[in-house]
């Protein structure tokens, strides 16, 4: 319905779809009065830490549904792109709270692993 074109599939596009919604709730988390006085540091860690761990369960559940409808596999284009889209989802939660911390992200960092795979 409509002339809405589709979200561009690229695991580049969806990681950064999902990075930009994830992050956008930042502002409201560090306002809760829970957070009011709590290290800027720390309650942008901890803010990471939350939407980072709500990913990797999504996204492990999303992988344990791909793998029962039997779509996984080395030579698989769709494990592949999933795969690439997690590393860049994790780079971007890297990369956002490098920018609360005021730091810059090493770029010879070794990669994350992949605890969901």
């Amino acid at each position: 319905i409509g002339n809405a074109a589709a979200p561009v599939q690229t695991p580049e596009a969806t990681a950064g779809r999902i990075v930009a919604m994830t992050t956008a709730f930042y502002d409201a988390y560090a306002g809760q009065a829970r957070n009011k006085g709590k290290d800027p540091d720390v309650l942008a860690q901890d803010f990471v830490n939350l939407i980072r761990g709500g990913f990797e369960k999504g996204f492990g559940e999303a992988k344990d549904i791909l793998t029962g409808l039997n779509v996984m596999g080395a030579d698989s284009p769709i494990e592949k792109g999933i795969n690439q889209t997690y590393a860049l989802v994790m780079q971007g939660y890297d990369d956002f709270l490098a920018s609360k911390l005021g730091t810059k992200p090493a770029a010879d960092a070794a990669p994350k692993d992949n605890k969901a795979a």
